[in-house]
């Protein structure tokens, strides 16, 4: 993991790829969406939040074929944040358990 100053990196292994970007955004956006995904998907408790982690990366190809990462990655942030897991690929929204 690497540090920076708004995000930090998750790999694998020290010198491995791909590359995650876990960031925490507070943007205006942020609660507009919110609102909107828990409509659609009809989970009130998603509705008005005004924070979420988001995880990014470069290269799409090397995070599918190390997808697992990812899932560690989006697994482990729901755990230690007690939050909503929304993968915008799938479509669906995962309720914290």
């Amino acid at each position: 993991m690497v540090d920076t100053d708004d995000r930090f990196a998750v790999r694998r292994r020290a010198d491995s790829e791909p590359v995650l970007w876990v960031g925490l955004s507070t943007a205006p956006h942020v609660t507009a969406e919110a609102t909107e995904t828990a409509e659609a998907h009809d989970v009130p408790g998603l509705a008005g939040l005004d924070r979420r982690f988001e995880v990014t990366f470069d290269d799409l190809e090397a995070v599918l074929d190390e997808i697992n990462t990812l899932i560690e990655v989006q697994a482990t942030l729901q755990g230690l944040t007690g939050g909503y897991l929304f993968p915008p690929w799938n479509d669906n929204v995962m309720a914290p358990e």
